[in-house]
């Protein structure tokens, strides 16, 4: 039987995008805090398996992006990728903002949002150990009621689910040119043995009007939506969420 995301949380389930973007550099404490501050009900993050083994959370496989430094995230340990000024880019305002471990944000938030955590990874082969090390951190916080894990990649999805059934499991999809190509309609969900998919809102069509179902039954959770217009009719559709980089805008008038 496939499990229901937050089943306790009210509809439309609301997520910030990488915490709050749209006012605070994605991916930071700050950001997370930015988008709890707001009444945000649910935060939406990505981690990674550095090279000392701690989860951080971060969303490219390197730093350049977002950070002072270009650094190849699961490839540095845990101290350098801590030197790297994640904020400055954004605005000399977060001058100094870090790359945060999965544990500092559970420290900041706990229970009060839940959260929506994204596995990067490139392995084609999952070696257990991230999705280990995430159930652990998860356990230790007492926050089983309180997160999905979702990837764009199946194979650590599988692996998480076959060491933890209960908690919910989504496959991530778009059109996008960096997804294989017969992974671009949610053909993962098959080799995950997932709970519920996690489309882009361009895909939307797919969805059946006025069933909180999506394609074959499963729920849907929908990123990126950043219009109020288009966060009504997606909910009108019947997804179960959206993630959402102007929870500002968007939680509003859906709650």
């Amino acid at each position: 039987m496939r499990l229901i995301p937050f089943p306790d949380e009210k509809r439309p389930l609301v997520f910030g995008h990488r915490g709050c973007p749209s006012l605070a550099p994605e991916n930071t404490l700050a950001s997370f805090k930015k988008a709890h501050d707001l009444g945000t009900p649910g935060v939406e993050l990505d981690i990674h398996l550095c090279a000392t083994g701690e989860l951080v959370v971060i969303h490219d496989h390197s730093t350049g992006r977002v950070g002072d430094a270009d650094l190849q995230v699961e490839d540095s340990t845990l101290a350098a990728l801590k030197a790297v000024d994640i904020g400055s880019k954004f605005s000399p305002e977060f001058r100094n903002e870090r790359i945060p471990l999965l544990s500092e944000l559970f420290d900041l938030l706990g229970d009060s949002v839940y959260y929506d955590i994204e596995i990067k990874t490139n392995e084609r082969r999952s070696s257990g150990v991230l999705e280990g090390k995430l159930l652990s951190l998860i356990k230790a916080y007492h926050l089983e009621r309180k997160v999905c894990v979702s990837s764009f990649n199946p194979l650590p999805l599988k692996a998480f689910k076959a060491i933890c059934p209960d908690i919910p499991t989504a496959i991530i999809y778009c059109r996008d040119p960096d997804v294989p190509f017969l992974l671009r309609h949610g053909e993962g969900r098959w080799i995950a043995g997932c709970d519920f998919l996690k489309p882009d809102s361009t895909l939307a069509g797919q969805f059946r009007m006025g069933a909180r179902k999506a394609v074959n039954g499963r729920r849907s959770i929908v990123w990126t939506v950043d219009s109020v217009e288009d966060a009504k009719a997606l909910v009108a559709r019947g997804v179960e969420g959206v993630i959402t980089n102007r929870p500002q805008d968007i939680l509003p008038p859906l709650r």
